[in-house]
């Protein structure tokens, strides 16, 4: 997060009145963090099945021994 973003943050936390400009610039900043969870929410789920697939492949294969 740059330095100017962290200042848009504070001073939308601290209740001044925000710009046009700024609210537009602080909704993009929501929106790319939204994307950004629900892209690591999609990864991770794919990892889960991911493990599962390689824990049965590795059971079946100790089954066959």
């Amino acid at each position: 997060m740059t330095l100017e973003q962290q200042a848009l943050i504070d001073k939308a936390t601290s209740r001044k009145n925000l710009g046009r400009g700024e609210q537009r610039q602080l909704g993009m900043m929501l929106q790319d963090a939204l994307k950004l969870s629900e892209y690591q929410s999609k990864m991770i789920k794919e990892m889960r099945a991911e493990i599962i697939r390689l824990k049965i492949d590795r059971s079946s294969a100790n089954e066959n021994k």
